[in-house]
């Protein structure tokens, strides 16, 4: 399989903006009130990193699939292998590892979605005669 750069370099570029963009959305889920009798946990899954690094994950690396036409498995090779690196340099690998699961399983929905998309767009091909 031949990896494209054009895929690798969208990959790391999403991942890029995924940790600038989520350092804002953690700190505003993180201030939202939690309702009295809510499951911690439960909250800070769902609201704080579901929200705050999940669902930006997923947006970011989605619409750079689908603007770049970029393939999904080097793209996401890419994403995850930058976002391990600015936790890394940042100094909050040891401490950052929900943030980093939230984005690595936002990225790969992302991923699959842009593949079951281009499988159901490539059999309504214009140049296949009905």
């Amino acid at each position: 399989m031949q990896l494209s750069f054009k895929s690798v370099i969208v990959g790391a570029i999403s991942g890029i903006a995924t940790y600038f963009v989520s350092i804002y959305t953690l700190g505003y889920t993180s201030a939202l009130t939690m309702p009295k009798g809510f499951s911690l946990a439960l909250w800070d899954s769902i609201v704080v990193f579901g929200l705050g690094a999940l669902l930006i994950a997923f947006a970011i690396q989605c619409a750079a699939l689908r603007i770049f036409r970029a393939q999904s498995f080097p793209s996401f090779a890419a994403f995850l292998v930058t976002v391990i690196v600015a936790l890394g340099i940042s100094g909050l690998l040891s401490t950052g590892g929900n943030a980093m699961a939230s984005w690595v399983l936002g990225a790969l929905f992302a991923s699959l979605v842009a593949n079951w998309r281009r499988s159901n767009n490539s059999c309504m091909d214009s140049s296949v005669n009905p």
